[in-house]
């Protein structure tokens, strides 16, 4: 498992395989996801600690659905990242959805 930097994002990216990045809800972090991680084992996960969360600072503007999903695009980017599956958990499914909607 490495740990990237990527933006405002704070990344967790462990494995090999067809992308899966993961996106937590409001007052998580990306460690929710560790009891999925043996069952994703055939895959490349990618946990992101979102704006604001976890080890990722707050930024200064607003934290907004359209703010937080577009910090994910851009990490996702940075990761080389061109398509992947989404999991989301709570308000981490709408950023999962603005996403699929706008990408």
């Amino acid at each position: 498992m490495t740990t990237a930097q990527v933006g405002p994002i704070v990344a967790e990216v462990q494995g090999q395989g067809a992308p899966v990045v993961m996106i937590h809800g409001l007052g998580g972090t990306s460690n929710m996801f560790q009891p999925q991680m043996a069952a994703l084992s055939s895959f490349r996960v990618i946990r992101l600690d979102m704006p604001g969360s976890g080890r990722s600072p707050r930024p200064l503007e607003p934290l907004t659905i359209d703010a937080i999903a577009a910090a994910a695009v851009k990490a996702m980017a940075a990761l080389g990242v061109e398509r992947a599956h989404l999991v989301g958990h709570s308000m981490g499914t709408i950023v999962c959805q603005w996403i699929a909607a706008r990408q």
